[in-house]
């Protein structure tokens, strides 16, 4: 058994359940169309799933060498404290930066945490997700998402 892996596994089957337990909550149709609750119970039910998964993973695993889980190094603890605190600066700033400026930077301050060193992939992929982002929830799912600075963008 892979400890380090059933252990994840539950917490995230923890989580998942506990999103599940929530998302019940909401309404899942109104009016016969999907509401509030119908994707977060999707995806709660998804991490239910994933996080049975791990756990059977876990518990399959054969008892080699290779089930002793090895902890991130100086480097791999950085890329983990970038994404975090970029998530919560992103948390932060959302409502005053707005939805494209605040995802833009998110994925550009994520790409150079994980290591990504390329200026002409920096200046291009961050723009074109914030941007699809926009056009799929702002546009196509009418979902209203914070102007911000760039307050042209209804």
């Amino acid at each position: 058994m892979k400890i380090a892996e059933t252990t994840f596994g539950l917490a995230v089957l923890i989580f998942g359940g506990l999103m599940l337990r929530e998302s019940l909550k909401l309404d899942y149709y109104v009016q016969d169309v999907p509401g509030p609750g119908f994707l977060p119970v999707w995806v709660a039910l998804g991490t239910v799933v994933l996080g049975a998964g791990l756990v059977l993973q876990g518990i399959r695993a054969s008892h080699d060498a290779d089930s002793v889980a090895a902890w991130p190094s100086s480097t791999g603890w950085l890329r983990i404290a970038v994404v975090w605190v970029g998530l919560a600066v992103v948390l932060v700033a959302l409502e005053s930066a707005g939805f494209l400026v605040s995802a833009a930077l998110f994925t550009a301050l994520v790409a150079v945490g994980l290591g990504v060193r390329s200026w002409r992939l920096l200046a291009t992929m961050p723009v074109l997700l914030a941007a699809a982002l926009y056009v799929i929830f702002a546009l196509w799912l009418r979902v209203p998402l914070p102007k911000g600075i760039l307050g042209i963008f209804s």
